[in-house]
C-alpha cells in the first residue's frame, strides 16, 4: 500500500507539473554585452585668475585696487601693503612677496597677521601671475 501511495503521488506530480513530455525552457538569448562609452577627454585645467584670487582672498586687507585699505585692513596695525606704491615695488624681491603670500608675513619676517596662502598657488606660474598683478596696482 506504501508503494502504491508514493506511486500514485509520484503520478500526480508528474501530471500536475506539465508532465514528463514537456520541452525543456527555451535558455535565455545571449545578448552582447553593452558597449563601454568612449570617455570624453578631461577639459583642460582652468587658467589661474590671480585678480579673482585676490578679490577672494586679499582685498578684504589689501583693498579692491590693492592700496592696503581693505575693510578688515582698517583694525591692523601695522596696516597692509600698499601695492600701489611703485617705490616699494623698486626695492622688493619679488622672491620676497611670494614669501609672504606663500608662506605668511612671519615666514618673512613680517607680521603674523599676514595668514598663509599657499595653498592657492598650485604651480609657479600661479605665484608668478599673482606677482604681476600685484605689481598692476603700482602701474595705474
Amino acid at each position: 500500500m506504501r508503494s502504491l501511495l508514493l506511486l500514485s503521488s509520484a503520478a500526480l506530480l508528474t501530471v500536475a507539473c506539465g508532465g514528463m513530455d514537456s520541452p525543456p525552457p527555451k535558455p535565455e538569448p545571449v545578448r552582447d554585452a553593452p558597449k563601454a562609452q568612449p570617455k570624453e577627454p578631461a577639459a583642460p585645467p582652468a587658467a589661474f585668475d590671480a585678480a579673482a584670487v585676490f578679490k577672494t582672498n586679499c582685498s578684504t586687507c589689501h583693498g579692491e585696487g590693492g592700496a592696503g585699505d581693505g575693510v578688515a585692513g582698517a583694525a591692523l596695525d601695522p596696516k597692509p601693503r600698499d601695492f600701489t606704491d611703485a617705490t616699494w615695488w623698486e626695492g622688493v624681491a619679488d622672491d620676497h612677496v611670494k614669501t609672504v603670500f606663500m608662506k605668511g608675513g612671519p615666514a618673512a619676517g613680517k607680521s603674523p597677521l599676514m595668514a598663509p596662502f599657499g595653498h592657492l598657488f598650485p604651480a609657479a606660474a600661479d605665484q608668478d601671475a599673482m606677482i604681476a598683478h600685484l605689481k598692476a596696482y603700482a602701474a595705474e
